[in-house]
């Protein structure tokens, strides 16, 4: 019979493989993010694409800080909130520029690690 502290340990593996199949899914999930970024830098201010990389950045910024990835959350955070100012400005697209290369470093370095989940 399965005690309670039984469920919690098998929990807890299942939490961790889940953070590692997040981690190892990252570099097609931030994919599209990058040709939206890349079009973005041909075609100028185009308010589809931003919102659309908008909405890829913030679903991966959310799945990363619930599944404890805060690197990735903490950058791809920043990248929706440079593009939410508005206007794409030289200064405001080199800062763009600047966090995707890191997330992108980030991503292909094989070095990602969650923070521990624990259920209790």
């Amino acid at each position: 019979m399965r005690t309670g502290n039984d469920i919690k340990q098998e929990v807890n593996v299942q939490l961790a493989q889940l953070q590692r199949d997040y981690i190892a899914k990252l570099p097609i999930k931030i994919a599209p993010v990058n040709q939206d970024w890349q079009s973005l830098q041909l075609t100028g201010e185009d308010e589809i694409t931003i919102k659309n990389m908008q909405r890829k950045l913030h679903a991966i910024a959310g799945t990363s800080s619930t599944l404890g990835v805060e690197q990735v959350a903490a950058l791809t955070y920043c990248i929706e909130e440079l593009l939410d100012r508005g206007s794409l400005t030289p200064e405001c697209r080199q800062a763009i520029a600047q966090r995707m290369n890191e997330l992108n470093q980030l991503i292909d370095s094989n070095t990602l690690e969650a923070s521990p989940m624990v259920f209790k």
